[in-house]
């Protein structure tokens, strides 16, 4: 089973991640900021949630991670070195 990070417990991060684990080849790692957005998540058994703040401990060591949150405050980055 692979380790995996999803950021953003949004309705978006919440779908994805439950998506993961529905296959049983993750344990998957929900974070948010907000521990409101985490309460209101629904609970499974292969879903831990963590806030935001003990995020770098969570992203090492893990196969990957999956960004669901709004690009607001985020740099924009070109796909593919286009206008480079």
């Amino acid at each position: 089973m692979k380790d995996i990070v999803v950021i953003g417990a949004g309705r978006i991060g919440a779908t994805v991640a439950g998506l993961l684990a529905s296959t049983g080849d993750y344990q998957v790692t929900l974070a948010d900021r907000s521990p409101k957005v985490l309460g209101s998540v629904d609970r499974d058994e292969r879903i831990r949630v963590v806030t935001a703040d003990v995020l770098k401990d969570f992203l090492a060591n893990r196969f990957g991670q999956v960004y669901a949150r709004p690009q607001t405050g985020m740099p924009h980055q070109r796909l593919g070195g286009a206008g480079r």
